[in-house]
Order: structure tokens, then C-alpha cells, then sequence
């Protein structure tokens, strides 16, 4: 799809454009073109959704609460390697690893830090 800023000006009634405005039904080399999506000039990308790795220091935060700062909650492999919840895990939300979330289903060395993750979603509602 192809963007464009178009607005019309307050001063007078001409339309600014950042591309052509042509909507013509083919270009020259006989390939299709898309219409043209018209957006507001103060427009933001957001985002859509939020990483649940050890990455994002929310979700280390969220970790270290749940787990009661547990030693080697977020670590990396001996050799570097990406970083794991309980050296396990590489995501901090999931619907099973049902180890990492109780210590009923658990065993040592979590079960006296359980919970590390959970499975609850992350829901936001934007305007």
C-alpha cells in the first residue's frame, strides 16, 4: 500500500501532497497500483504489541517481583547465549511451564521461588 501526508491548508484551499496523487488503475510497465492512503499530517506509529522476553526490562521487573528477586531468575548460558527465566525459559509469559508458575507443579532447584512467569496476557486499549 502506498502512504501519503495529504491535507489541505488552512490558509487557503490547495491540497499538499508527499506523492503523486495519481490513482490510475496501472503504471507504466503494466503492474497494478494500489490506491492512495490518505493520513492525518501528525501521524505516530504505536506499538501494537510488547515483547515477554528477558529483553524488555518490564517483564525483567515483573519477573523479579514475582520471584522475590531470586538468584539467577534472568540469565544468560555460560557462554553468552540469550537470556532465559531461570536459565530455562526464553519468554516471560507462557501457557504451560507449569514448573515456573507454582511450586505445586514444581521442583527444585524453582520450586522455592515460584512463581517466575506467568500466563496471564498483557491487554491494552488504546483510543
Amino acid at each position: 500500500t502506498r502512504v501519503t501526508n495529504t491535507y489541505n491548508s488552512k490558509d487557503d484551499n490547495s491540497t499538499t501532497s508527499s506523492q503523486s496523487s495519481r490513482n490510475d488503475e496501472s503504471s507504466s510497465d503494466g503492474t497494478a497500483q494500489l490506491p492512495l492512503v490518505h493520513l492525518p499530517p501528525v501521524t505516530r506509529p504505536i506499538d501494537l504489541t510488547t515483547d515477554h522476553s528477558a529483553y524488555n526490562p518490564a517483564e525483567v521487573m515483573a519477573v523479579l517481583r514475582r520471584c522475590n528477586n531470586a538468584p539467577r531468575a534472568i540469565s544468560a548460558g555460560v557462554g553468552g547465549g540469550i537470556k532465559r527465566v531461570a536459565g530455562s525459559l526464553a519468554v516471560t509469559r507462557a501457557l504451560g511451564d507449569a514448573y515456573l508458575k507454582t511450586p505445586l507443579l514444581s521442583f527444585n532447584p524453582y520450586k522455592s521461588h515460584a512463581p517466575y512467569i506467568t500466563g496471564r496476557p498483557e491487554v491494552n486499549c488504546r483510543p
